[in-house]
C-alpha cells in the first residue's frame, strides 16, 4: 500500500494521545460515528406521524472507544416544519466537556416554498456547512476551518461535496454513487483530491443483523465509518467528519424504511433515495397495493376492456309491482 492510500478500517492506527481538543484525531486512519435512538421520534414515525427530534452522535475510534459527543442545537418548529434543510448548529465536544467543533448549517430559503427552494438551494449551490473551532461563540474568521458545500447542480447524477479552505479553495471532494443511494444496504462515498487521487472514504453502514434491520426499518438512526490518511492534519480531518454529517442530514434523515398508515392499512417501504443535479426524491413501495374497488370510488380510472372515458351502462332494475288478489 503506498504512502498516500486510505487504509482500511481495520489496518486504522490507534495512538495514545491527549483526549482533550483536537488531539484524538492525530494519528487516526479512521473514525466510526453512531447517531443515538430517539424512541419518540421512532413511534411516532412508524405510524406516518411526522415528529424530527435534535440528532445526536457519539464518535468513536477504530478500537470503540468515544472520544467525542456531537450534538445539534436547533429550534424545535424548525425541525418540524423544514427538516431535513432547517438552520442548525452541530456543537462537537470532548470527553472533558469542552466545545472543540461548530458546525453551522443556514437555511438559505423560505418556508413558504420549503419543498421546492431546498431542492432549488442544492441546484445553486446553497447548501454548505461552516466549521470553527471552539465553541458557538467562536464562529468568526479567525476560529474558522473552512466549509463543505455543494457545487451547482450537486454534481449531475453523482452527489458531490468540495471540501474547502477559509480561503475558499477546494482541497478534496467527496463522491457519492451515482443516481441511487440506498438506507438499508448502505452508502459509500470517496473521498478524492481536485485531480482525482481517492485519499479516503465516507461509508454509511448497511443492515449486518437483525436487530441493525429493526433500528433501520423503525428509525433514523445511522451508523457511519470515514477513513482518511492518518498524517494528514486534525482540521482537514475535522472537515472529513463534517462532510459525513452533512450527507447524514441530506440523504439519510427521512423516517425509518418503514412506516404504516393506519387511515389507509398500508404499509410503506422505502427502497432508495434517487439523485439527480441537487435533487433529492424517495423511492417506495406499498404493501398492499390499493384495490381496484378503493380506486373506483376515489374517482380513479376503471381498469375494463372499454376506452378509459366510457363506463358500461348499469343493468335495468326492475320494480315488482304489487298485485291486487
Amino acid at each position: 500500500m503506498g504512502k498516500d492510500d486510505p487504509p482500511g478500517y481495520a489496518e486504522a492506527t490507534c495512538v495514545e494521545v491527549p483526549m482533550e481538543g483536537l488531539n484524538p484525531l492525530i494519528g487516526l486512519a479512521a473514525l466510526q460515528i453512531n447517531q443515538e435512538k430517539e424512541m419518540l421520534e421512532a413511534a411516532l414515525n412508524m405510524v406516518s406521524i411526522d415528529y424530527e427530534g435534535a440528532n445526536k452522535y457519539k464518535v468513536r475510534d477504530p478500537a470503540g472507544r468515544p472520544i467525542y459527543f456531537i450534538a445539534e442545537e436547533s429550534g424545535c418548529c424548525a425541525r418540524q416544519c423544514c427538516d431535513p434543510y432547517h438552520t442548525m448548529a452541530l456543537h462537537m465536544t470532548d470527553m472533558s466537556g469542552e466545545n472543540v467543533l461548530t458546525m453551522k448549517r443556514p437555511w438559505t430559503c423560505n418556508c413558504a416554498f420549503c419543498c421546492l427552494s431546498c431542492e432549488f438551494g442544492n441546484m445553486c449551490g446553497c447548501t454548505h456547512m461552516e466549521v470553527f473551532m471552539g465553541g458557538k461563540h467562536d464562529t468568526d474568521d479567525e476560529h474558522k476551518i473552512g466549509e463543505v458545500r455543494m457545487p451547482c447542480c450537486g454534481g449531475g447524477c453523482t452527489p458531490v461535496l468540495n471540501l474547502q479552505n477559509k480561503k475558499g479553495e477546494t482541497k478534496a471532494v467527496v463522491k457519492g454513487p451515482c443516481c441511487c443511494v440506498s438506507d438499508l444496504c448502505g452508502a459509500n462515498f470517496e473521498v478524492q483530491t481536485p485531480e482525482g487521487k481517492s485519499i479516503g472514504d465516507v461509508k454509511k453502514l448497511g443492515v449486518q443483523s437483525v436487530s441493525d434491520a429493526v433500528v433501520e426499518a423503525t428509525t433514523d438512526a445511522d451508523n457511519f465509518m470515514i477513513s482518511f490518511p492518518k498524517d494528514v492534519n486534525v482540521e482537514y480531518k475535522a472537515l472529513m467528519l463534517s462532510s459525513l454529517l452533512l450527507l447524514d442530514y441530506m440523504f439519510f434523515e427521512s423516517e425509518g424504511a418503514f412506516q404504516f398508515e393506519p387511515w389507509n392499512c398500508v404499509c410503506v417501504f422505502r427502497c432508495c433515495m434517487c439523485y439527480c443535479c441537487g435533487c433529492i426524491s424517495p423511492c417506495s413501495c406499498n404493501c398492499p397495493a390499493k384495490d381496484a374497488e378503493d380506486d373506483k370510488d376515489k374517482g380513479a380510472p376503471i381498469a375494463c376492456d372499454q376506452p378509459y372515458h366510457t363506463k358500461a351502462a348499469a343493468p335495468p332494475v326492475v320494480v315488482a309491482e304489487p298485485v291486487a288478489i
